[in-house]
């Protein structure tokens, strides 16, 4: 890695913590994981760290959705 690599190196990685502690949050509310730390798990790997961008976008897109209810287990059918 060359010197005038740095700079951008360390804008990459602070915007990856940055998505990282959204995700945790978001997982955290939405009690995506049964324990934080299968979450931390799951990125503890650059290359799966590398994917966390891509993955927060879409987790926040599917809560967005209008038929997304958590949990899913309270959903129950009348007849």
């Amino acid at each position: 890695m060359m010197d005038s690599d740095i700079p951008e190196f360390k804008d990459k990685q602070t915007a990856v913590e940055d998505t990282y502690r959204q995700m945790r949050k978001l997982c955290e509310n939405y009690k995506l994981f049964s324990k934080l730390d299968d979450l931390d798990e799951l990125y503890s790997t650059s290359l799966n760290l590398s994917y966390i961008q891509d993955d927060y976008e879409t987790i926040k897109h599917e809560l967005s959705l209008p038929d997304f209810n958590v949990p899913m287990i309270h959903q129950h059918s009348f007849s």
